[in-house]
């Protein structure tokens, strides 16, 4: 089992809302359903809280059990957390670059 935190009460309403669309379309459940589920809310709203969620997630997976990482089924699902931090982080500094100019 995957190390993950719980996404704030308010928030697991939509994440699962967008989790059971995810489902029908195809997306396997799995223990990084929320996670992802989180990166589509974020896009989907804007909403900084989903990101947040996700980068948390990012943070407790990376720096917790590394054996289940390593297992091929986890890796390209973390994968897809790891490029979506990435490119949050990348973002935000060209936030601040903008800003500081």
């Amino acid at each position: 089992m995957l190390p993950l935190p719980t996404p704030e009460s308010w928030l697991l309403d939509f994440i699962n809302l967008v989790a059971s669309r995810l489902s029908m379309l195809g997306f396997e459940r799995d223990e990084l359903l929320l996670v992802h589920s989180s990166i589509v809310a974020a896009h989907v709203t804007g909403f900084e809280h989903f990101y947040d969620y996700v980068v948390e997630s990012y943070y407790e997976l990376a720096e917790g059990d590394d054996s289940l990482l390593a297992q091929p089924r986890w890796k390209k699902l973390f994968w897809v957390v790891e490029e979506e931090v990435a490119a949050l982080v990348e973002f935000e500094e060209r936030l601040a670059d903008e800003d500081t100019m």
